[in-house]
């Protein structure tokens, strides 16, 4: 899924419209996802070759910097860890 922050539209693809998604993702000049630069953005130029030339935020990245020394919440064992 996709969110136009500039309308508030929200757009949902599936596998069969990965190439409406990267032609979609192309317009806009940032892009904002959550470990979007560790898997997300590797993942489409390792098998699509699609490269991404905008602005990037990426939620997780954000969180890690400004709180490097937060736990897990003991509710989320399967969890990822929290540092950069």
């Amino acid at each position: 899924m996709v969110k136009n922050h500039d309308d508030g539209s929200i757009k949902a693809f599936v596998p069969s419209d990965i190439d409406d998604l990267i032609h979609y993702l192309s317009t806009f000049d940032c892009l904002i996802g959550h470990n979007c630069v560790q898997f997300d953005f590797p993942v489409l130029k390792k098998i699509y070759g699609w490269t991404y030339h905008g602005i990037i935020e990426d939620t997780l990245l954000m969180s890690r910097l400004q709180r490097p020394d937060r736990r897990t919440p003991p509710h989320c064992k399967g969890a990822g860890p929290h540092s950069v």
